[in-house]
This record gives C-alpha cells, sequence and structure tokens, in this order.
C-alpha cells in the first residue's frame, strides 16, 4: 500500500443522493413512540425552557409536537411534577415481583437484549413488554461509548468556553472552519450495546475499551456551514511538522473557496500536534487565528457528527483491504450531503446553551 498522504479536494456542488434518514430522537425514544415522552425528556423540555429555547426549537430536537411541549412545561409550572396522571387501561401482562426479576436481572446483566432477558426468566410475555419494563427500571440500550471521563477542571473549562462565546452570533459561527482527525480500519466494525441506568452511559463499567487495531489510515477534515473543505489520508502517529504540513496543503485553499476577501477563523482541539509552539508560529506566519478550544469537547466539534455517518457509509461497503478502504473514504467524503453539514454547523449556538445547562457535562449530540 502506499503510505504516502492523499488529499481530497474540497467540494462545494451539492451532490444528487437519496435524503438521509430522520434523525432519531436526541434522547433515544423507542420505536414506535409518539408524543409519549420518556421522563428524561420531559426534564428536557424543562430545562431547555430555562436556558431561553423557544417551544418550537425543543419540538423539533426532541421529535415531538409543540402543544406537547407546552403540555409538559406548563405542568411543571402548575404542579412541579413530570409524572403521568392515573388513568384506567387494560391491566398490565407482568405482576410487580416479574417487573423486579426484569429489574434485578438487566441490573447483574447490563449487556443482555431485551429478547435474552425474555428467554433466561422463561417470561410467557412479549419481548417488547420486557424491554418496557427495562425502560420502567430505568434502563436504556445504547451502543457502548469509547470516551474519557470529565474531571471538574474539564467541566469548569467547558462552561467558560460556553460562556465565553455566547457572544458569537450566526454570522460569526459562519466563518468558522472545524475541523478533526478519524481513524478508519479494516476488520469488524459492529457495534457493542449495553443496558445501563439512564445517565450511566459513560460509566467505566459501560464503556469498552479500545482495541488495538492494525490495517488502519487517518482522515484530517475540514467543514463550515458553507460546505466541505479539503480534506487528507495518512498513515501512522502524527507530529507537528506532518500536521503543519496538512494544513499548508489543505486549509488555506480550502477557506479561500468560502472566504476569499474575508476573515475566518480556523477550529481545532488541544492535541499535541496542534498546540506545539512550531505549530503556533506556523498559524501566526499564514495569518490564521483559531478559536480557544476546551479540553475534551467532541461534543462539542460538529464535524464529530459527520465522522458517524461518513463512517456507517463506508464500512457499508465492507472493504476487505487497504486500498478499498482509502479508495470508499474518498469516495464517499465527496457524496456527503452539504444539507447535513449545514446544519450540524448551525446547531453550535444551541450546544453552548446545554454545556451551560449540563453544567458541564457532555451534552447529546
Amino acid at each position: 500500500m502506499d503510505h504516502h498522504s492523499h488529499p481530497l479536494p474540497p467540494s462545494t456542488e451539492q451532490k444528487e443522493s437519496p435524503p438521509p434518514p430522520p434523525a432519531a430522537s436526541m434522547f433515544g425514544r423507542p420505536s414506535g413512540c409518539i408524543d409519549q415522552l420518556t421522563f428524561v425528556e420531559r426534564a428536557a423540555i424543562v430545562t431547555l425552557h430555562q436556558v431561553g429555547w423557544t417551544g418550537r426549537d425543543i419540538a423539533m430536537e426532541l421529535r415531538c409536537s409543540e402543544n406537547i411541549v407546552s403540555m409538559w412545561w406548563n405542568r411543571w409550572q402548575t404542579t412541579r411534577s413530570l409524572e403521568d396522571n392515573d388513568r384506567p387501561g387494560r391491566p398490565r401482562s407482568t405482576s410487580d415481583s416479574t417487573d423486579q426479576d426484569i429489574g434485578l436481572y438487566t441490573w447483574e446483566h447490563e449487556d443482555q437484549s431485551a429478547r435474552v432477558v425474555l428467554r433466561e426468566l422463561g417470561l410467557r410475555v412479549n419481548w417488547r413488554t420486557v424491554r418496557r419494563r427495562m425502560n420502567e427500571a430505568g434502563f436504556t440500550s445504547h451502543v457502548k461509548q469509547q470516551t474519557e471521563e470529565l474531571t471538574e477542571e474539564h467541566r469548569r473549562k467547558r462552561i467558560q468556553w460556553a460562556k465565553d462565546y455566547m457572544e458569537w452570533n450566526d454570522e460569526d459561527w459562519a466563518t468558522v472552519m472545524w475541523s478533526d482527525h478519524k481513524l478508519f480500519t479494516l476488520g469488524h466494525h459492529g457495534r457493542e450495546y449495553v443496558n445501563c441506568p439512564i445517565g450511566h452511559s459513560h460509566d467505566p463499567r459501560y464503556i469498552k475499551e479500545t482495541e488495538k487495531l492494525e490495517g488502519a489510515v487517518w482522515l484530517w477534515g475540514c467543514i463550515c456551514q458553507h460546505g466541505l473543505g479539503h480534506a487528507e489520508l495518512y498513515v501512522g502517529d502524527l507530529n507537528a511538522v506532518h500536521y503543519q504540513s496538512i494544513l499548508s496543503l489543505n486549509l488555506k485553499r480550502a477557506a479561500r473557496v468560502f472566504w476569499p476577501n474575508s476573515h475566518w477563523w480556523y477550529q481545532q482541539d488541544n492535541a499535541t500536534p496542534h498546540t506545539a509552539g512550531t505549530t503556533s508560529f506556523w498559524f501566526n506566519r499564514n495569518g490564521i487565528d483559531c478559536i480557544d478550544w476546551p479540553p475534551k469537547s467532541p461534543d462539542l466539534n460538529p464535524i464529530e457528527n459527520l465522522w458517524g455517518d461518513l463512517e456507517r457509509r463506508v464500512y457499508a461497503h465492507n472493504p476487505r483491504t487497504m486500498e478499498e478502504l482509502e479508495h470508499w473514504i474518498a469516495v464517499e467524503w465527496e457524496e456527503t450531503n452539504l444539507d447535513h453539514v449545514a446544519n450540524m454547523c448551525n446547531n453550535i449556538r444551541k450546544r453552548l446553551q446545554l454545556v451551560i445547562a449540563y453544567e458541564g457535562y457532555r451534552i447529546p449530540y
């Protein structure tokens, strides 16, 4: 395989492609539910109202109607409760004892699906009923996440960053070039699911360890509200010199496409090659201003949402060799839906509000 870097050109014209599927609720409401909100979603309505979101924006974020948002906000103001009212209905198909057994089994076997729980407990109900009882017990199924714990200092810096940049308006954020690096590998890429208590998805027991991978290639890319910038493939560890080479070949050329005669900003995380003295000198010499960036904050970077989408599209081709992997990365980068990119970059102000509302903890993006 050729281990030289492979630059990918920017794209400013929208490719004709099928529309993307509708985004899932940010709180993972079970499929089939329309306006039957979970307790977490109801609490989110209150929190987002209190930080200044409109009922329409909240309804769009939670994928429900504005009437439902208004109902729960009014109920909270009146009763300070988000619980369901008692109402008649058909009897439950499980007893309190069975519900308790499902909750205890799930706690002890967090990697088991509802179908497995149904089989192991020998229950005579539908697996969807078991899934609902697991949800009622405070467990929700999600993909095991791979992340680092946020310290109190990390959270403090994330909150301060959000407050500092709250003064920026939409026009300011439209001049930011967002960037990041993404690792692509050969081999199995299936998701590993785990059942965990709501709000504990980042606890160590629910996070998988990082595996040592072989046959890998990195992609550096940049995006902005106006479209895709340049991207470049590279192999191996990245140092400051190599990073500066990538920027020299790609960054300024991409920025000239979108802001030929106006000022713009560059975003990068705090990786060592990014913050090295020689890299800072490179930015100064080339007249490029970087926005500040808080530690441990991939959830604040819109390009992270693109990585998830791009990864799914690349791995759908099931590449068998490094040449195939690099080929499909280049193809699918070019096929990225530009409306999706614009939407990701347009929600940065909502992310700032959520960071403050979540007291610096990771936000659901």
